[in-house]
């Protein structure tokens, strides 16, 4: 869309670095290091809160998603141009962050491989003698095996290297906590970028909700500071579509929201209208939280119509039945179950790419 005019939503999505599909498997690991090692030198804030990151990557793009519902690719965007332009101003770093820190934690994670010696021939044979040798090489101190790849790194291109990664994750024998699927499906977020598979922006949509084998993954004390019980507060909210809200009036977020984000919001509110601003909807955001939270207290001060708690005790009603049902494993009871339909604000489960064995 190089051909688009710019204050377009082709050129806007299509045309800039943020949301483009591009494989850089080829580019050496060499190179990849020398980039990551002048971020790591230029960062004036190696704690940033993946909160206050998460929160501006969900604002951004659900007001980008209503741009879309306004205009056409290729209409003007007029005052809706900030929209953009604030999408990808804060993004495109904050992308960058985000996978410098999966390459960094996943090569720091390698080091607990216990079969190394097992495995060589089949690393050998898909990914390079290089690249086997630099995973046996990472060392077992953890600062240092993080800070290892910025300084040397493997002599390979960066695909093989990362591909390989995701492979001794499945493939390999690991300790208990640590190494193993979870961390497949971490290296598997950074391998759909690096192999062109998926834009920076699917990154991002996906690193907030990463775990590993005993918490989310922001807990490495490098590039991010340590995650807080409000990032799965901010996952559950954005489940149901109401980020802004959340920033407009939760308290329990206002440690991570900087001046510039709630300012942001608010110009959204009166560009984009109302739905931008007022207060969450804690029962919806209850009945379908992810983290296991119930959100009592923040229900408690929301007084709720008879209509809508009818609506309520069906839903919970619904949701035993389907439970009982999945328990016993009774497929003709389930078949039985009326159906409920499609949910207000369900979103579709992220499947993992294919992947070569």
């Amino acid at each position: 869309m190089i051909s688009a005019k710019k204050d377009t939503l082709a050129f806007q999505l299509k045309g800039r670095p943020l949301r483009q599909k591009r494989s850089f498997g080829d580019v050496p690991a060499s190179q990849v290091a020398q980039r990551l090692k002048a971020f790591l030198d230029a960062d004036q804030n190696p704690n940033t809160p993946p909160e206050t990151e998460a929160m501006w990557f969900y604002l951004t793009t659900h007001a980008v998603m209503e741009v879309q519902r306004r205009l056409d690719w290729h209409e003007h965007l007029g005052e809706l141009q900030w929209v953009l332009d604030l999408y990808h101003k804060v993004n495109t770093p904050s992308a960058a962050r985000a996978f410098y820190y999966l390459l960094l934690i996943c090569t720091r994670e390698a080091r607990h491989l216990k079969n190394k010696a097992e495995l060589q021939t089949k690393l050998v044979d898909q990914f390079g003698l290089p690249v086997y040798q630099y995973i046996c090489s990472i060392d077992d101190n953890a600062t240092t095996a993080m800070a290892q790849f910025p300084k040397k790194p493997p002599p390979s291109a960066l695909g093989p290297y990362c591909e390989a990664l995701a492979w001794i994750f499945y493939k390999g024998k690991w300790s208990g906590g640590y190494g193993g699927k979870k961390w497949g499906v971490i290296a598997d977020c950074m391998n759909t970028f690096v192999l062109g598979k998926a834009g920076a922006d699917v990154m991002l949509d996906t690193v907030w909700t990463l775990a590993h084998n005993t918490a989310p993954i922001f807990n490495k004390g490098m590039l991010y500071g340590h995650y807080s019980p409000v990032l799965p507060r901010i996952l559950d909210v954005q489940h149901v579509g109401q980020i802004p809200q959340l920033i407009a009036s939760d308290a329990a977020v206002q440690p991570y929201v900087p001046p510039e984000l709630e300012a942001a919001r608010a110009r959204m509110e009166v560009l984009l209208g109302p739905s931008f601003g007022g207060l969450v909807d804690w029962h919806k955001v209850s009945s379908e939280a992810k983290s296991g939270q119930h959100y009592a207290k923040e229900k408690a001060k929301i007084k709720l119509t008879p209509a809508q708690i009818a609506e309520q005790k069906k839903a919970e009603e619904m949701a035993v039945l389907l439970a009982e049902a999945a328990a016993k494993k009774d497929h003709e009871a389930f078949l039985t179950l009326p159906s409920i339909g499609t949910l207000p604000g369900v979103k579709l489960k992220k499947i993992k790419l294919p992947r070569a064995a």
